[in-house]
Parts: C-alpha cells; sequence; structure tokens
C-alpha cells in the first residue's frame, strides 16, 4: 500500500525561526522533500510513546518503522509544505 503525506508549517512570530520536526510512519520511505532523511527503525525498539494509540495490527511484522525528519528554517508569516511518501505490505 502506497501513501502520501504533507505537514503544512506556518510562522507567526515576527522573526525567522528554526523547526525541528519528527514523524514516525510504519513501513518504507520511497521520498522525502525539503532536504528531510529518513531513517529505518526497529518497530520492537520504539518507545510505546511512538507507538500508542496506533495499537499493534496483524501485519506489523512484515514491515519496520521510519523515522522522518526535518530541521526547517521558516520566515516570518511565510507557510512551508513537507511532503513525504511512503509505503507498507499488507496482508488482510
Amino acid at each position: 500500500m502506497t501513501l502520501e503525506g504533507s505537514l503544512t508549517l506556518t510562522n507567526y512570530r515576527d522573526k525567522t525561526v528554526e523547526v525541528h520536526v519528527r514523524r514516525y510512519v510504519i513501513g518504507y520511505c520511497d521520498e522525502i522533500g525539503d532536504g528531510g532523511e529518513a531513517k529505518m527503525q526497529n518497530l520492537l525498539e520504539l518507545s510505546p510513546a511512538v507507538t500508542a494509540g496506533a495499537g499493534v495490527p496483524s501485519w506489523w511484522h512484515m514491515n519496520g518503522a521510519v523515522e522522518l525528519s526535518w530541521v526547517v528554517p521558516l520566515d516570518p508569516g511565510q507557510p512551508r509544505e513537507l511532503n513525504y511518501q511512503w509505503h507498507y505490505y499488507y496482508r488482510p
């Protein structure tokens, strides 16, 4: 199953700020934009805080987890969109 995601950030301050963004997804990263980094993680070693609420699906063992991260400078009043694409294996 292939999925796409985007995060939109907007700086409402009157000066430029640097924002650190971290997102976890189950599966494998295919594409990450805006200079982001993707690091594979062991799903069993992730903190319960990361996996809480997600439940443990029956197909979890066929996939890893990916930590997506960006360090983004945001100018005042300017929105910025961070895009990424990933896939995971699913067996009903």
